[in-house]
């Protein structure tokens, strides 16, 4: 593709230290912003005069002067005018939206706001009564739950009754737990909005507590996280409490809410002793504890960081199994991203992006969950998706065992489409383990299993579907899910939490 007229001549970067404990959050909404009308299918929006005719006829008070101080990070951008971005271009509702604001709530963001926070419209009761028809024919999207919550965080005195709201809540958290894409970002950050709220975020708590106490539930770790996003004075203790549950994946989903909390300055003092007591806890854990711990430890204050990390080296376990208390990663090592760069240059027409190099670094070389987190979601929203997918699933192949490979692998479990689901498929049958869990990870999250597929032949435990055999054919509503649930030859737990998946039903997509 060729650059047509209108085009910019250069991409505005992200000056920050890439070891910066905080980064330029408003560049990044407005590269956003900015690389999705250059690259739309429409060579008219290219032009900032035209696109901001059509943004006024959006409703959408802009200019040409606008456009450029919000593309070039001069002015913040609201979400009224990134809704407007979304219509005009023809994206998702809450695309741009919910990956925007949920920049701001698990990395600093450096000197700039990146969101302008302005008095909600009205609509209200419209937003609500299109949600609940949604809810009661079972087809709601996430960018009404999105527009939803977001007048409500807005407005909170607009009250709705708790009732309503309680199941309302219920309804999105079932949806969010098993949505991917789009329609899991857009009911993550519409959840958050909850979390938010003064009235409402009791009955996200209560709902997600409720959620985890189910039996056979397996998705929990995103749920719990969400306990991690808002009124840390309600949420913390129940998030201690969950730290030292039985269940694995419970603790483990705690481990992340907790870390969020820490990092961000909101954990309340008054419960640091119950802090270091879950720390030591788990620090004479199993292995995989000590890791949950060592990830909450890495966040604490420098002066209690290091007393956390001794605890961490006295613990029982063989040295050879410890968690090394350096970072999993070297913060920077030398990756080669000039193949993803090339494709998504030629996929777009658009010039040398200096932000899409700091993105996938981020994704490559650094062990900042978050950050890693969120670069994949600001690509997952960009028109740059498919052709770094398409380099993704090309270096799976490659170099197993490598910082490169890593990459790859998480890229594809954002960013594959159902364009990829071919080669994904013929990897779920690959000789090495790390690449059938990847490529079934990527695969479910594009579009799902097919029914004829033999998914024990990819499970890591034999005759007995894994974890992520569980959730491919869960997120698929896969035939084996009934075979499982009647076989004497699979454990009782497992065969409850197939039953689960067969209760809930697949994946979520709209």
């Amino acid at each position: 593709m060729t650059r047509g007229p209108g085009r910019p001549a250069q991409i505005l970067g992200d000056a920050s230290d890439l070891d910066a404990p905080a980064v330029d959050l408003r560049t990044r909404v407005a590269w956003l912003a900015r690389v999705s009308r250059c690259a739309s299918a429409d060579p008219a929006v290219s032009k900032q005069v035209a696109f901001a005719q059509r943004m006024r006829e959006a409703g959408v008070g802009a200019s040409s002067t606008k456009v450029s101080l919000w593309e070039n990070a001069h002015q913040p951008m609201t979400l009224a005018v990134l809704a407007g971005y979304e219509q005009v271009l023809g994206l998702p509702s809450g695309q741009l939206q919910s990956t925007c604001e949920g920049l701001g709530r698990s990395i600093f963001s450096s000197g700039r706001s990146p969101l302008q926070r302005a008095r909600a419209l009205g609509g209200g009761q419209q937003l609500l009564d299109t949600v609940y028809d949604a809810v009661s024919h079972q087809a709601t999207t996430g960018g009404d739950w999105f527009g939803l919550t977001s007048y409500w965080d807005h407005v909170p005195g607009a009250m709705v009754p708790v009732a309503i709201v309680r199941q309302l809540t219920a309804t999105l958290l079932g949806e969010m737990v098993r949505a991917c894409g789009v329609a899991y970002v857009t009911r993550y950050q519409a959840l958050c909005h909850l979390a938010d709220h003064p009235i409402y975020a009791q009955v996200l708590v209560d709902t997600v507590l409720d959620f985890v106490a189910v039996p056979g539930v397996e998705p929990v770790i995103d749920a719990i996280s969400l306990l991690g996003e808002g009124l840390a004075e309600q949420t913390a203790p129940e998030l201690l409490t969950l730290g030292a549950d039985p269940v694995g994946r419970v603790r483990a989903g705690a481990t992340a809410a907790l870390a969020n909390q820490i990092r961000m300055g909101s954990f309340p003092h008054a419960l640091r002793p119950r802090l270091r007591q879950l720390i030591g806890a788990l620090c004479a854990g199993s292995v995989d504890d000590a890791r949950l711990a060592r990830r909450l430890i890495v966040r604490l204050p420098e002066s209690e960081r290091e007393e956390g990390l001794a605890v961490l080296r006295r613990r029982t376990t063989p040295p050879s199994q410890a968690p090394s208390p350096r970072r999993t990663l070297p913060t920077l090592v030398q990756v080669d991203t000039s193949r993803y760069e090339r494709a998504a240059q030629e996929a777009t027409g658009l010039p040398r992006d200096p932000v899409l190099r700091r993105l996938l670094h981020e994704v490559h070389v650094h062990d900042r969950i978050e950050l890693r987190h969120h670069a994949c979601l600001l690509l997952m929203a960009s028109p740059y998706r498919t052709a770094v997918a398409d380099v993704a699933l090309t270096a799976l192949r490659e170099q197993p065992r490598t910082p490169a490979w890593a990459g790859a692998a998480i890229l594809l479990s954002y960013l594959a489409t159902e364009e990829h689901a071919a080669d994904l498929l013929a990897l779920t049958g690959h000789e090495r383990d790390d690449v059938r869990q990847a490529a079934l990870t990527a695969l479910t999250h594009a579009c799902g299993v097919p029914p004829e597929v033999d998914l024990l032949a990819a499970s890591t435990l034999g005759g007995v579907p894994d974890a992520a055999v569980r959730y491919a054919a869960g997120m698929a509503a896969h035939p084996a899910l009934g075979e499982w649930t009647r076989s004497e030859t699979i454990p009782t737990d497992i065969r409850e939490r197939c039953r689960w998946w067969q209760r809930h039903g697949a994946a979520v997509r709209a």
